[in-house]
């Protein structure tokens, strides 16, 4: 008998415990899926630090070249600003030369044409055909 009501006792037992061994089994479970999350997303966390890591040095160097082809820019716009000066101080210079040359020009033609009329007027009085101005090629 005794052996009878241990069996009995271990079968209500097993019955009673059941229900707490399933929801054991089903915690353990939704324990697991969310490990198994949290881990996904500490791996996610890590695969997204290390591409913003790899991001952050492509920008370093971006705006490292904009700096350095900033500084150029602005080494440019003073040497720009220099020419700009000197073709300003130049252009006075050029304007001079060039009323200079029409000076010089005007003063030419009014030898030339002084000069032809005195070949003229001998030729006249030596009786020698006159020849007509040809243009200048």
């Amino acid at each position: 008998m005794a052996n009878d009501d241990t069996k009995n006792l271990e079968k209500i037992i097993k019955e009673a415990i059941r229900p707490l061994k399933d929801m054991v089994e089903v915690v353990k479970h939704k324990i697991g899926r969310m490990e198994s999350g949290k881990e996904a997303q500490s791996t996610s966390l890590y695969l997204m630090r290390e591409q913003q890591s790899v991001m952050n040095e492509k920008l370093d160097k971006v705006v490292n070249k904009v700096d350095a082809l900033s500084k150029d820019v602005e080494a440019l716009k003073k040497d720009v600003k220099e020419v700009q000066e000197n073709v300003d101080a130049a252009r006075g210079d050029i304007e001079s030369m060039h009323m200079d040359i029409i000076a010089i020009k005007e003063t030419e033609g009014l030898f030339h044409s002084r000069n032809k009329r005195e070949i003229d007027e001998i030729k006249t009085h030596l009786n020698l055909p006159l020849i007509p101005d040809t243009p200048a090629i």
